[in-house]
């Protein structure tokens, strides 16, 4: 009997053992990273401002700040009844100058335009029948603040 009753103790002591270690054992969970919100593209970025679908037709080129400046705006080169036109919608900060559109064209730098205050952003729509700009930027003053070249 007393064999009976150390063997006894020592299961009770193995089994009590065990749920005692199992019970202060910290449970390990799997650490999952937090995935970062997607950075919404230009386009997405325009559109939010303007509450406007960019439409699909045509060619489009992002316009990326210089440097340190601010903004960002979407050009989009379309013809319409046998008119070649651009459109350009900016996201830019208020200022007391004008933004000048420019076309770049064979290396040669012309102004199309001045972008006008619309609904939270800047816009313009030109008419550039006759030029095939390759690219196209944005001066405040003098300085250029948004570049972009249309695709070859």
């Amino acid at each position: 009997m007393r064999r009976v009753d150390i063997v006894v103790a020592v299961v009770v002591l193995l089994v009590g053992g065990l749920m005692l270690w199992r019970f202060l054992t910290p449970k390990v969970t799997p650490t999952v990273e937090p995935t970062p919100a997607p950075t919404p593209s230009i386009e997405d970025q325009i559109e939010g401002i303007f509450d406007i679908d960019v439409p699909e037709f045509g060619e489009k080129v992002d316009l990326v700040p210089v440097g340190d400046k601010e903004g960002v705006a979407i050009a989009t080169r379309y013809e319409k009844e046998s008119r070649l036109l651009l459109s350009v919608l900016a996201d830019l900060p208020a200022t007391t100058q004008l933004y000048q559109v420019y076309g770049i064209e064979s290396g040669k730098e012309t102004n199309i335009g001045f972008l006008v205050n619309a609904k939270g952003g800047f816009m313009g729509e030109f008419d550039i029948t006759g030029s095939s700009y390759s690219g196209v930027f944005v001066r405040e003053g003098g300085e250029i603040i948004l570049t972009g070249n249309f695709p070859q």
